[in-house]
């Protein structure tokens, strides 16, 4: 019977990739993008906010795009992508508002607004998507704060909901090859609370993969469509049953130096 269900439950590809900043003099790898768009369904750290509204913070570094450049997300076949990280709000509430409408304009699902989940369907099957950052002084009221009571009850409530939970996280310290203690604490209790995919971004490295209790774990994938030189990489996945094999893909920068 077990195997059965197994032979009779759909496979779905998921492609999953770090950062996306789509402003400045970043470039839109097109090769890369024909790997994202050949998943059934994808997911990527939105790192700069879609708005001509002018920056309100006072900050080492502020990160936006022309809303026109909400295309490219469409161009890498994206189907969700994280808000909840520390330049979201870079110009407040207005570029945020603005951000929104453009992925929603694109018929791109946003997860990381505070108390909001993202459910899509896939082929018959629910995905369930929570994004935090770790970042609460860098990003405006609107955006999922992560700490341990917040996480744990969202998975919890949104895990009957869904066939897949994918728990995403801004975090880490940048620069950093490994993942530090906050980092794994937190990935653990989103595994406890009954998600099945943690995925990572903010150090702007590749973090190690592994197994946390039943869940997969991608501590952080690096930058993806960045204007600089950085580590890149696919992380593909296989969902069948509730089985889930992955690879990763790595990626050669294209971005200027």
């Amino acid at each position: 019977m077990i195997a059965a269900v197994y032979l009779l439950a759909p496979t779905i590809t998921l492609a999953f990739v770090g950062d996306v900043m789509v402003g400045r003099r970043a470039q839109l790898d097109k090769a890369a993008a024909k790997i994202v768009r050949a998943a059934d369904w994808s997911f990527a750290n939105l790192e700069c906010a879609l708005t001509v509204a002018p920056p309100v913070r006072r900050k080492l570094v502020n990160l936006q795009a022309d809303p026109k450049r909400a295309t490219w997300l469409t161009e890498l076949g994206l189907d969700c992508v994280s808000i909840a990280n520390n330049h979201a709000g870079d110009c407040g509430d207005k570029g945020l508002a603005d951000t929104l409408a453009c992925l929603a304009e694109q018929g791109i699902a946003a997860a990381g607004v505070r108390d909001r989940s993202v459910i899509q369907r896939v082929q018959g099957r629910a995905i369930g998507v929570l994004a935090f950052t770790d970042f609460p002084r860098d990003t405006v009221k609107a955006v999922a704060i992560a700490n341990a009571e917040v996480i744990s009850r969202s998975v919890r409530n949104l895990r009957p909901k869904c066939d897949l939970l994918i728990a995403s996280f801004h975090w880490g310290v940048e620069g950093a090859a490994i993942p530090n203690g906050r980092q794994k604490r937190f990935a653990k209790l989103a595994a406890q609370a009954g998600a099945d995919i943690v995925v990572g971004h903010g150090p702007h490295k590749v973090q190690p993969i592994e197994r946390v209790g039943k869940a997969l774990v991608a501590y952080s994938l690096g930058d993806f469509v960045f204007d600089r030189k950085g580590e890149r990489v696919i992380w593909t996945l296989t969902w069948k049953a509730s089985q889930l094999s992955y690879r990763l893909v790595p990626m050669v920068s294209e971005a200027k130096p």
